[in-house]
């Protein structure tokens, strides 16, 4: 039977779009695409590339949770690999990714099955590689090894086992700057090629492989960070995720990651109690992620930042958003200013200005923008003074936020006050 060359172009060419579009993080359609090429390298026998895109398949499917779709291409998954016995390097990986997808569905011992059958798959590749001396498919073999390492060090702290996740993240440390020096010396022996395709080949198949280290590292530091701030060692967490965020900038073909990044260091702030850096990550996650597409990621962060407001009205007795025209108030809950701009503006010079007296006269310029006549004033800020109270005061009879003076008004030094 004659090979269609250009037919197997086409289908290479969906595969690599299809990758690129999950790099991008533009799911719905890199699962369009990779599932057209599925099919297609099925069809065409080329068995590495088509379980390399059902694995991203799964992977998509897991972050957006369509947990029948996942169930279809197991199925299909089985079907084929009783048919075909050998099915190439990519076997070990599917394990890893149909862990993680356990592990979204709070799975944990179906997940612990598939890394440790995944594990299996890739130790029997890498006996198999060095047995060959074929260094490729060695550097393979380490790198699902790694990517199960990983899976097992996400186990472990779902499960807050802390000492067993770093072991983990240990062998994971160990093996990239195993899968580093292995790449060097595949770049080495292969410096020179009489046949300018297999060159080709080399090169996108080292590219590829760099790709999935950077890739390695970075999720092995976002985890060490995370495992630090569970040791509430947030410093040195806060310093991981910087680096992570140095990785990420390096790593051009999986932007994405950055809104993982913002919402792990939100959360590490949050801990430490630095609540407006927190609001910061956290407000910049959720305006960059795809609730429709990031369903798992989109709910960690409504959650996030939904325990941030609850800790910042427990933290401060009152809070003042601005943009929103909202007063949290800690025994009166949420106060709405909307349309009252003078109450607003006196409120906000107050706290901005924590301590400081004003005196009518100049109450009067900041507020009213005008010169004080104490016919024309006194009452009106007899009154404003009086609604401001009755507005945020628990007990507008006995303020305890907005005092008096001799000299004017001012608010209370001991009140913990947030204007945002």
């Amino acid at each position: 039977m004659d090979v269609d060359l250009s037919q197997i172009t086409q289908t290479n060419y969906l595969l690599n779009l299809g990758i690129n579009q999950y790099s991008i993080g533009d799911f719905p359609n890199a699962l369009h695409t990779l599932k057209k090429a599925s099919s297609q390298l099925l069809k065409e026998k080329q068995y590495n590339k088509y379980l390399h895109a059902q694995n991203l398949r799964i992977i998509i499917c897991t972050e957006i949770e369509n947990f029948n779709e996942i169930s279809n291409i197991r199925n299909e998954l089985v079907e084929v690999i009783w048919n075909h016995q050998d099915l190439g390097t990519s076997y070990a990986r599917l394990h890893y990714s149909l862990g993680f997808c356990f592990l979204r569905q709070k799975n944990n011992i179906k997940a612990q099955v598939q890394f440790d059958q995944g594990l299996a798959e890739a130790l029997k590749l890498q006996k198999k590689s060095e047995e060959q001396k074929d260094q490729k498919k060695l550097l393979i073999a380490k790198i699902s090894i790694c990517y199960i390492s990983y899976g097992f060090a996400c186990l472990y702290t779902l499960e807050n086992k802390i000492m067993e996740a770093i072991q983990e993240l240990k062998n994971m440390d160990t093996l990239i700057n195993c899968l580093t020096t292995l790449q060097s010396k595949i770049k080495e022996n292969h410096l020179l090629f009489s046949n300018e395709k297999s060159s080709d080949d080399l090169l996108m198949f080292l590219e590829h492989s760099n790709d999935e280290i950077q890739s390695l590292e970075f999720a092995h530091n976002l985890l060490k960070a995370q495992v630090l701030k569970m040791e509430k060692k947030y410093d040195s967490a806060e310093k991981l995720f910087w680096l992570c965020y140095e990785q990420s900038q390096r790593n051009h073909r999986r932007r994405y990651m950055f809104l993982h990044l913002f919402y792990f260091l939100g959360n590490n702030y949050m801990e430490k109690g630095d609540y407006e850096q927190a609001a910061i990550f956290l407000n910049l996650a959720n305006k960059s992620v795809n609730p429709l597409v990031l369903k798992v990621m989109h709910r960690k962060i409504t959650q996030a930042l939904h325990t941030l407001k609850e800790k910042i009205t427990n933290n401060y007795d009152i809070v003042v958003n601005l943009e929103n025209k909202m007063i949290v108030e800690k025994q009166k809950g949420h106060i709405n200013i909307k349309n009252q701009f003078i109450l607003l503006d006196m409120l906000k010079l107050f706290i901005s200005t924590q301590g400081v007296i004003y005196s009518k006269e100049s109450l009067v310029e900041k507020i009213w923008k005008q010169k004080y006549d104490p016919r024309v004033h006194d009452n009106k800020i007899y009154v404003t003074i009086k609604r401001l109270r009755e507005l945020v005061e628990p007990d507008h009879k006995k303020p305890k936020y907005i005092f008096r003076t001799k000299d004017g008004y001012y608010m209370n030094k001991k009140v913990k006050v947030l204007l945002k």
